[in-house]
C-alpha cells in the first residue's frame, strides 16, 4: 500500500490549503520532525495525539492536513481527530511526496 491509496487529497491540494492558511499537522515521531519539517508546521507524534488535543482546540473550526511518513499514522490520527469533533481533516499521505510537490517559493 502507498501513501497514494491511504491520502484523500492530492499534495497539490494540501499545499494550496497550506497557502488558504491550514494547519499543517506534522503527525511523525520528534526525531523525525527534527530531521525536517515545513515552515509553520505543528508536531504531534501520533501515539501523543490524545494526551495532547488540548494543544489543537484552537484549531477546532480550522483545516487540518495531516501527514506523516506514508500517510498510515495520519489517516489513523485523522479518525482520531474526527472522533473528538474535529471536521475539517484532511490525510495529505507522506512527506515525501509533499516535498516532490512543494511549490516554488514556499
Amino acid at each position: 500500500m502507498t501513501d497514494k491509496d491511504i491520502r484523500d487529497i492530492t499534495p497539490e491540494e494540501a499545499w494550496q490549503k497550506y497557502r488558504q492558511g491550514a494547519i499543517f499537522l506534522d503527525v511523525r515521531s520528534p526525531e523525525e520532525f527534527e530531521r525536517g519539517h515545513f515552515l509553520g508546521s505543528k508536531n504531534i507524534p501520533h501515539d501523543q495525539l490524545l494526551n495532547r488535543l488540548a494543544e489543537l482546540e484552537e484549531y477546532r473550526d480550522n483545516e487540518i492536513v495531516l501527514f506523516c511518513a506514508s500517510g498510515r499514522r495520519s489517516d489513523y490520527s485523522k479518525g482520531l481527530l474526527y472522533n473528538k469533533g474535529f471536521k475539517n481533516l484532511s490525510n495529505a499521505g507522506g512527506v515525501n511526496t509533499l516535498i516532490r510537490h512543494k511549490p516554488q517559493g514556499l
